[in-house]
């Protein structure tokens, strides 16, 4: 199968890794993947995509880097981010005119046709050249398209390259493009998106109740996967107090709750117990979680490193004891599913903590392969950390009922098999695709 993927930005390092798994299973599958993306992340690339020379794959039709263009940068403060997407936003509106207006002269029939499917399938002129720019420089028609976000401007985009070729298209749902607030006249609009995908994904079973209410689809349920045999325990021998390596993985973003685990950190510091806390990652918080250490009088206690490849991650967490993950849902409705970075964890048998919110049990039993807290609840973080911190014995159990749990059923070779069943029956392919719930 040919099967063109749909994504905002790629490759993009901080949140690139689930989706990586799915294409280079499909790829090893021998099937033709290529991924049409505006933007790309400028500097460090994850290994996978180097070796598996994605950058070949993926179809780019915007080149601009807001970095390099603000060369005032740092001057401009939190103005900096709006001007660098107005900046973009101009630049794109020029290339769309420029490129619309010389097909009218070439091709002005077929130009015509496309800018009535343009409006037809879109609300918002920038999310039209955006699909228009990128619609062009598609050279081979897909078997199918597939959103691997069902964002309302991927939606518009995967309805008009669907009809321009002729091909179906599938939506996967993940977390906030399922429960991001919005009008009832939005949700309406995107309501009428989903009914024509040939084919409803999500990752779990919380989500699939959700889209069975919402939308009237009977969806299938897919996991987010990892590959078990690059995260596997390393040979290290975990330790025992003092000195215990709590790690988190992640974006720093509110929906995180990484301000809990600071203060429980806080109350174990006050105890008396040693230990160090090393956060991966980044995001619009990062400054304010470097306040917020200082002001917990944290910083002997605190490590923040910066977002690093695949590669890199699984050394990190080869020399951690307990990871953590304190996530809340958010007011504006944003929340973890299932993410990737417990799974990572618990297939290196690192012990876990994390929230008994969205679905979680469906990965971490509590008390078997992590310990589940409830969410805002710092003490309750505490508690989880100084159970685990002296009892080795329990977190070797826990370490080994996770990377069981992980290797039966959120294991990329077997979720991916799945998703090819489902490419295979939407284009065409008679075999019956059993609904997995």
């Amino acid at each position: 199968m040919r099967i063109l993927y749909l994504l905002g930005t790629f490759p993009k390092i901080s949140s690139e890794a689930c989706i990586l798994n799915e294409i280079v299973e499909l790829k090893s599958k021998g099937h033709e993947v290529s991924i049409l993306a505006p933007d790309r992340e400028f500097g460090r690339q994850n290994g996978v995509v180097r070796e598996y020379k994605l950058n070949k794959d993926t179809i780019h039709f915007r080149n601009y880097n807001i970095n390099r263009l603000l060369f005032l940068k740092g001057y401009f403060n939190n103005s900096r981010y709006n001007l660098g997407m107005l900046l973009m936003s101009a630049l794109k509106t020029i290339d769309f005119g420029v490129k619309i207006c010389y097909d009218m002269i070439i091709h002005p029939g077929e130009t015509a046709s496309s800018i009535r499917l343009l409006v037809k399938t879109h609300n918002s002129i920038f999310s039209i050249s955006d699909t228009y720019l990128g619609y062009r420089k598609i050279k081979e028609r897909p078997d199918l398209v597939h959103v691997q976000f069902s964002h309302l401007n991927h939606l518009g985009q995967a309805e008009f390259i669907s009809e321009k070729f002729k091909c179906p298209f599938t939506i996967t749902f993940r977390a906030l493009d399922l429960y991001e607030k919005a009008s009832q006249k939005l949700i309406m609009t995107k309501s009428q998106k989903v009914d024509k995908a040939s084919r409803i994904i999500t990752i779990s079973e919380y989500n699939s109740k959700v889209i069975r209410k919402r939308f009237g689809r009977d969806p299938e349920v897919i996991h987010s996967a990892i590959d078990p045999e690059k995260f596997k325990p390393g040979d290290e021998k975990r330790k025992s107090e003092p000195g215990m390596r709590i790690i988190y993985v992640g974006r720093f973003v509110e929906k995180k709750g990484i301000e809990y685990l600071f203060q429980a950190c806080q109350i174990m510091k006050r105890k008396g117990k040693d230990f160090e806390i090393v956060l991966i990652g980044d995001g619009p918080l990062l400054k304010t979680y470097h306040r917020l250490s200082r002001k917990l009088d944290m910083e002997d206690k605190v490590l923040f490193k910066k977002v690093m490849p695949q590669e890199e991650i699984i050394e990190e967490l080869k020399r951690s004891d307990i990871f953590v993950l304190p996530s809340v849902i958010t007011k504006s409705g944003d929340r973890d599913i299932l993410p990737n970075s417990l799974k990572e964890a618990m297939a290196m048998e690192i012990p876990v903590i994390t929230t008994n919110i969205s679905g979680i049990e469906e990965l971490v039993e509590d008390d078997v392969s992590g310990l589940l807290v409830s969410p805002e609840d710092p003490m309750a973080i505490a508690r989880a950390l100084e159970r685990l911190m002296t009892d080795p014995g329990l977190r070797e159990r826990m370490g080994k009922e996770g990377r069981i749990k992980v290797i039966k059923e959120f294991n990329v070779h077997v979720e991916a098999k799945k998703l090819i069943e489902v490419f295979r029956y939407v284009t065409g392919n008679p075999m019956k695709i059993e609904h997995r719930h």
